[in-house]
């Protein structure tokens, strides 16, 4: 499971959470008061996931958060 360290280093605004299984990116979704889940094979294709999209200003190239921008 991803630690308080891996929470911190999050910019994009629609993530809610990692859940306790290490391979599962929770947020926003795609109607108001949902979330979507994006499950990943291994923790270590959800550390790619996030230092690539997540954790920097590119968010906006993750299908989930373009679809959560839509609503706002």
């Amino acid at each position: 499971m991803p630690n308080d360290a891996a929470i911190a280093q999050v910019i994009c605004p629609f993530f809610h959470r990692f859940t306790k299984s290490g391979k599962e990116i929770v947020c926003e979704g795609f109607a108001k008061n949902m979330e979507a889940g994006t499950l990943f094979p291994d923790h270590c294709a959800l550390e790619v996931w996030t230092g690539k999209l997540c954790n920097t200003f590119q968010y906006g190239a993750c299908p989930v958060a373009k679809a959560a921008e839509r609503l706002h």
